[in-house]
């Protein structure tokens, strides 16, 4: 299983596609899985996108926190 932290967010369709933490995805009804984007060894946020059963994936993006 791939772990998603909580510094990965993602344009959310169930709040007019405001960024919230992509953590949240698996407990979402419309979560259909991950797809993988690259190649192996990049980071989370870039060899992944979130399959949800609205109509498109979503690319994840990470929030740097200082």
């Amino acid at each position: 299983m791939i772990e998603i932290d909580n510094s990965i967010v993602i344009p959310c369709p169930l709040v007019r596609f405001a960024l919230r933490r992509a953590s949240h995805c698996p407990s979402c009804e419309h979560y259909r899985g991950l797809a993988q984007a690259t190649q192996s060894g990049a980071p989370v946020e870039y060899m992944y996108h979130v399959i949800c059963a609205r109509p498109i994936t979503r690319r994840l993006q990470r929030i740097e926190d200082d």
